[in-house]
């Protein structure tokens, strides 16, 4: 299966409930059949975590100029939540504690699935914390992990286990 239209690697809120979606699809068992492995493997860029492109555009799209900040935010802390539970579903068995959307569910790891992330280009921000959350991890020679916005005055702030 495969999910495309993901820009540059940004993961907007929608791309990240799809790449749930297709998680927890993998983790069940159907017809005496159970996924054992599953491989996330990116294009030019794995993943450069949450959009943030289209956190400006949904404070753009506010009605009035002054509830652009809000919009922004809403949109920037679902977005984030959205990443978060992908990276708690592969690796939800690194803490005791679950959060909301995890309670009285497996993770892929719980349920025995093996998952290797393989990055042909690079990853940032909760791109890494995907990647980091995977069993196996398998990069190119030249592929660069930068953890964190920090040349944009941004900290890392999605899911980090």
């Amino acid at each position: 299966m495969t999910i495309t239209d993901i820009s540059n690697g940004a993961f907007t809120t929608e791309n990240c409930e799809v790449l749930l979606r297709v998680l927890q699809w993998a983790g069940h068992t159907y017809q005496g059949h159970k996924v054992v492995a599953l491989v996330l493997m990116g294009g030019h860029y794995f993943s450069n975590g949450i959009a943030l492109n289209a956190i400006e555009h949904r404070g753009n799209a506010a009605p009035n100029p002054e509830d652009a900040d809000q919009w922004a935010g809403e949109e920037t802390w679902a977005n984030i939540s959205a990443i978060d539970d992908v990276v708690e579903y592969l690796a939800g068995d690194t803490n005791s504690e679950r959060s909301a959307f995890l309670e009285g569910k497996k993770s892929l790891c719980e349920r025995g699935v093996t998952t290797i992330a393989v990055l042909r280009g690079n990853a940032a921000a909760g791109g890494v914390a995907v990647a980091a959350a995977c069993d196996v991890v398998f990069a190119a020679e030249n592929t660069v992990l930068n953890p964190a916005y920090r040349a944009m005055g941004l900290h890392g702030s999605e899911f980090h286990s």
